[in-house]
């Protein structure tokens, strides 16, 4: 079936108190370092409890080694649920599309995005 597309699925949501990176093998025993902390941005509003922020580094190498794993075994798109999830939930908190943590938060999203991409061409997947 050469037609046939395979669509792995990543949680961009979500994050377990403990994980693992699916590249490196390592276990992430605590995650709260890679939580969302609205006030890093000045808001005093929680969005929600166990969200992770998109735009840590950490998270982010987290989240792409998940689609790396997918991409390894044959999937030929992701699927990412809700990626785009904080930076909707800050727009809608402060009421401003061009607050620096709307804009940071989609930024970061579209680089993951962007960097799956990469992975998967690198791999000869086509966009």
């Amino acid at each position: 079936m050469p037609d046939l597309i395979l669509c792995g699925a990543i949680a961009a949501q979500f994050l377990w108190a403990k994980d693992k990176n699916d590249v490196t093998g390592e276990i992430i025993s605590d995650t709260n370092s890679m939580a969302l902390n609205p006030q890093k941005w000045g808001i005093n509003q929680p969005i929600q409890r166990g969200k992770p922020d998109i735009t840590n580094p950490e998270f982010q190498k987290l989240l792409l080694s998940w689609a790396q794993k997918q991409i390894d075994y044959g999937a030929d798109a992701i699927w990412i649920d809700l990626l785009f999830t904080q930076a909707e939930s800050f727009k809608q908190v402060t009421g401003n599309p061009n607050h620096l943590a709307v804009k940071e938060s989609y930024e970061a999203a579209s680089k993951i995005v962007d960097e799956i991409h990469s992975y998967g061409i690198s791999k000869d997947k086509t966009q």
